[in-house]
């Protein structure tokens, strides 16, 4: 009886979670693709030089997507140090086994 309560009331749970996990997953991937954030500023750019916004308008945005740039540059770094981290085997003591 508990097992079938358990995968009645813990599977689909465990299928949110991980539905959610990968929607963050993502969703992080697309804020922090240095790519998309430079096509992004290219096209402020190119809307600013057409003089489809203002200068006070243009400088916002730029403002934000640069600060967006660095916040994504940081991520990939911190991941990278965390994945190196990762993966770097742990030295052990002479002598021990």
């Amino acid at each position: 009886m508990f097992l079938l309560d358990d995968l009645l009331i813990n599977l689909p749970a465990k299928g949110l979670v991980g539905i959610f996990e990968k929607i963050y997953e993502m969703a992080r991937d697309e804020f922090t693709d240095e790519t998309k954030i430079k096509e992004e500023l290219l096209m402020l750019q190119t809307q600013y030089e057409m003089e489809q916004i203002s200068e006070i308008e243009y400088e916002m945005k730029e403002e934000a997507l640069l600060e967006r740039l660095m916040q994504a540059r940081e991520a990939k770094s911190g991941e990278s140090e965390q994945y190196s981290q990762e993966k770097t085997p742990v030295p052990q003591e002479a002598g021990a086994r």
